[in-house]
């Protein structure tokens, strides 16, 4: 199977797995908020049968903030889903781009497996070495835990 192959076959996986939220946003002075507070980054927003928008979320104190939504009304009920296919689309549209040296790896597992001391082991050796590594995450944790 190839990598486009892997990476497209890991997005709809990442589709399904995704659970909707249902929230009430209420429009502020900017931006429309909720209280609940919701994982930072970017969702799919649908609402009213229309069609599904991209946009992102940030916390600001006990706030979530939904940058890129504007409508008129000052209350809306939201569906969110979650997008984090968006790394994984545009590494794929990299990989069409050019050609790798080396096949990518993916290290997937539950919370206290090891992953991030495999990690940073696998990049602590590759960097010995004078090798390049490139490490992507769908979180910013994750990523400085390598680093």
């Amino acid at each position: 199977m190839s990598i486009i192959n892997k990476i497209e076959k890991e997005i709809e996986e990442t589709i399904k797995a995704s659970k909707p939220i249902h929230i009430t946003l209420k429009k502020s002075e900017y931006d429309y908020r909720c209280s609940k507070i919701l994982e930072e980054g970017d969702y799919l927003l649908t609402y009213s049968k229309k069609e599904a928008i991209k946009v992102s979320v940030v916390v600001d104190e006990n706030t979530s903030i939904v940058n890129g939504f504007d409508e008129e009304e000052e209350e809306v009920q939201v569906i969110l889903i979650k997008d984090s296919t968006t790394l994984l689309n545009s590494v794929k549209e990299r990989l069409k781009i050019t050609e790798l040296p080396v096949t990518p790896s993916f290290l997937v597992g539950p919370p206290g497996t090891g992953k991030s001391t495999v990690i940073v082991r696998t990049i602590e050796e590759a960097l010995k070495n004078n090798q390049r590594v490139l490490v992507l995450s769908p979180t910013n944790m994750a990523v400085g835990a390598t680093c």
